[in-house]
């Protein structure tokens, strides 16, 4: 059995949890992605599902967070129009949240994604798209500005993830599912699809925001710990 000791510190640290706020764009119409399936790098249930297939915009969407508590975060995005591979998959959170996205349409038109009212004071972005066509010589290139001035990024898509996969962190040089963008501190920012490759598409199935914690959160835990270790003595 467990000491009080050992308790008390894992209640703290459990609240060093960084909240995470998931967007899931374009899936199936038949798609099942329900509120209690796990999907992401930072695996998480509670996905905002954004309109199926077939509707490539949507105006200051409210958002709800990974347990399901509302925020003040709101997502506007627009797209000359949207794509998905395949069939449905009714039962593997990353496949459905790669599977459908927001299209370019070959070049002719970008998508745009805003993100408004961030309610954390930093946080990592991570943006996932592999779109349908051959993995690994296509290279997906887009722009996010939060306010600061543009960060380019781009990135080798990686093949169609296969039931229980994870997807993969990508860059230009290493195939994969998604981009990481670390360390932001505006309260909104606004990504872009800027791909001019002769495949015009460079997809963007989904969007995850990770709050950082602060560092006085930290501090917090490690005297609270250091507090208990003294005690046990």
């Amino acid at each position: 059995m467990k000491s009080p000791i050992f308790l008390s510190a894992f209640a703290i640290g459990a609240q060093l949890h960084a909240a995470v706020i998931s967007i899931n764009f374009n899936r199936n119409n038949d798609e099942v992605f329900a509120s209690n399936v796990s999907a992401g790098a930072v695996a998480v249930t509670n996905w905002n599902q954004m309109a199926p297939q077939g509707t490539p915009s949507g105006t200051d969407v409210a958002l709800v967070d990974d347990s399901g508590a509302g925020t003040t975060a709101t997502v506007t995005y627009s797209a000359n129009g949207t794509w998905a591979q395949g069939g449905a998959n009714t039962s593997d959170g990353n496949i459905s949240l790669l599977k459908g996205y927001l299209d370019d349409s070959n070049g002719a038109a970008i998508a745009v994604v805003t993100l408004n009212n961030i309610p954390y004071a930093q946080y990592d972005v991570y943006v996932y798209g592999i779109g349908d066509s051959d993995p690994g010589d296509l290279l997906n290139q887009y722009t996010l500005n939060d306010g600061n001035g543009d960060i380019n990024f781009s990135y080798l898509r990686g093949a169609n993830l296969s039931a229980g996969q994870t997807p993969v962190e990508a860059s230009p040089s290493v195939e994969g599912h998604y981009f990481r963008i670390n360390g932001l501190a505006s309260s909104s920012f606004t990504l872009n699809n800027d791909n001019n490759r002769g495949d015009g598409r460079s997809p963007i199935a989904g969007i995850q925001i990770v709050q950082i914690p602060e560092p006085s959160t930290h501090l917090t835990f490690l005297a609270a710990s250091l507090l208990l270790l003294r005690r046990k003595r």
